[in-house]
């Protein structure tokens, strides 16, 4: 399965271990952005802003299940961009998975086909599925 990771900037090292374990159990991320620096949000602007999203966004469209992590608060001076990428997910509900990871904070965290409270329940659940 391909799988992509909508996560906050600052979680990179953390979703690199993530990332390992979902290979390992045999899922492709497609989630590039985790190997990058930099702030999108500030950063980057214009034509290499939109071409970042634009990749992005194919990247979601190739995947089979996207999954969230909410575990972090979103940035007070900008962010955001995980949620846009769940947006865009959802709107391709007949053709793609979500899962979420941590609280809802919105209704439309709600709307997750599947939840769970750490990414240790998240990964134990993959585990399961063989």
């Amino acid at each position: 399965m391909k799988v992509y990771i909508a996560a906050r900037l600052s979680q990179r090292p953390e979703l690199h271990t993530i990332r390992a374990q979902l290979w390992e159990l045999g899922h492709e991320v497609v989630s590039t952005w985790i190997d990058e620096g930099g702030d999108y949000g500030t950063a980057y602007g214009g034509d290499k802003a939109a071409k970042i999203a634009l990749r992005d966004i194919s990247q979601i469209s190739s995947a089979d299940l996207l999954i969230l992590d909410t575990t972090s608060p979103l940035s007070a001076d900008g962010g955001g961009g995980r949620e846009f990428e769940y947006g865009f997910a959802i709107g391709q509900f007949q053709h793609k998975i979500t899962w979420r990871v941590g609280p809802v904070k919105n209704a439309f965290h709600a709307l997750a086909d599947r939840q769970f409270t750490t990414w240790k329940e998240c990964l134990d659940y993959v585990r399961r599925l063989g």
